[in-house]
């Protein structure tokens, strides 16, 4: 049996522009053209290439309905401010590049933190009264800074506290505005890789035309696998392998309300915390693939391939192409390693190869790294992307 494991580095091996700076540049070109009212000459592309033109003709052909809800999604959402605050800040370090996930995990995290310490406080004094906190990500301008137009009711304004003044209270007001706002973002995200980006000029790559895998892992919330490859498969007698998107799948024309993209953080409690303590569980990808129906699949090929295996004498080879096995993912990554025969992974550049080691020490631990990529063994191989 093969699995075939596709990430973002799949979708960019076809030349799509789905990265997350990307999305942020096309972002920051619909506010300057319809939101911000700036001359859009004057903005500076994220990347080397220019796609100022590109953006220009998508406006005009732009449905008005999609204009309309990306405006509602995009004004005043809290991500954006600050994920355009924290790019601006590694251009200036040479790093053309933001990772989501992480960021959203930092935010999270110190928001925790400081609601443990008010929690223990409370506990120690009996006393409510705020605690002074100087708190990064710009997490102190909430709520005067943005709009409660879009948020559920239960939200309300807090009463008027210093800047570096935090209760329960206030708190509880933060995590519900930038998790109205992440849910938001998610769904601007799935209109600009439905709408906007074309998946018509994407060109037959030779390793995936001639792999034959019997299931996909798809990463990735495109269809660009099933777009360019499933009808060459089937025009020539094959099997079509059975897609599995293990993140949701961005559809064009549904309601915003059925989106299901995954877009979220690891776990980063430990011990009997990770059960106990479930207060930002909306944020973590787990919690996400459970209450948006994205499933499981995975396991029950590894379920019937463990029961099948001794009868067909069949191996299991996964193979795992642009992904940068990283520790959000790290729960699926395990299973498929532990059950398979062999994985084979594919690297871009050496710099991704020394990353992808660290995270699989992180995942599978450093001793069984070892064992796994020993010349006796060798059941994780890497190879460079033909």
């Amino acid at each position: 049996m093969n699995i075939l494991v596709i990430g973002n580095g799949f979708d960019l091996a076809h030349k799509l522009p789905t990265k997350y700076q990307d999305f942020l540049e096309f972002v920051e070109y619909f506010k300057c053209n319809f939101i911000d009212d700036k001359d859009i000459k004057s903005f500076s592309a994220f990347n080397k290439e220019n796609n100022h033109e590109k953006y220009i003709e998508y406006f005009r052909i732009m449905p008005d309905d999609i204009k309309e809800e990306l405006i509602e999604l995009i004004e005043d959402n809290y991500w954006f401010t600050y994920f355009r605050k924290t790019y601006n800040k590694k251009i200036k370090r040479n790093e053309n590049w933001i990772d989501f996930e992480a960021e959203i995990s930092a935010v999270v995290q110190e928001l925790d933190r400081v609601r443990k310490e008010l929690i223990k406080k409370v506990s120690n004094n009996k006393s409510a009264s705020p605690i002074r906190r100087i708190m990064s990500f710009n997490l102190y301008k909430i709520p005067t800074e943005f709009s409660l137009n879009t948020l559920p009711q239960k939200i309300t304004t807090l009463p008027a506290i210093k800047n570096d003044e935090f209760t329960l209270a206030r708190i509880q007001n933060i995590k519900d505005i930038i998790l109205n706002d992440l849910n938001r973002l998610t769904r601007c995200l799935e209109l600009y890789l439905c709408d906007y980006i074309s998946y018509k000029k994407c060109k037959i790559l030779p390793l995936f035309e001639n792999l034959k895998p019997d299931h996909i892992i798809n990463f990735n919330y495109t269809s660009t696998y099933s777009t360019v490859y499933l009808s060459l498969k089937e025009s020539l007698g094959e099997k079509v392998p059975d897609i599995h998107y293990i993140h949701g799948r961005a559809i064009y024309g549904r309601p915003s309300e059925k989106c299901n993209l995954v877009l979220g953080i690891e776990e980063y409690l430990e011990g009997s915390e990770k059960d106990k303590d479930n207060e930002y569980i909306e944020f973590k990808k787990f919690y996400q693939r459970i209450f948006k129906g994205t499933g499981n699949n995975y396991k029950q090929w590894l379920e019937h391939y463990n029961l099948t295996k001794a009868v067909k004498k069949d191996k299991l080879i996964t193979y795992i192409f642009g992904h940068s096995i990283a520790t959000t993912d790290g729960d699926v990554i395990k299973d498929l390693i532990e059950a398979s025969t062999q994985t084979i992974i594919y690297y871009y550049r050496k710099s991704d190869l020394h990353d992808i080691i660290l995270n699989l020490v992180q995942i599978i631990g450093e001793e069984e790294l070892i064992k796994r990529t020993s010349a006796n063994n060798s059941s994780i191989i890497f190879k460079q992307n033909p």
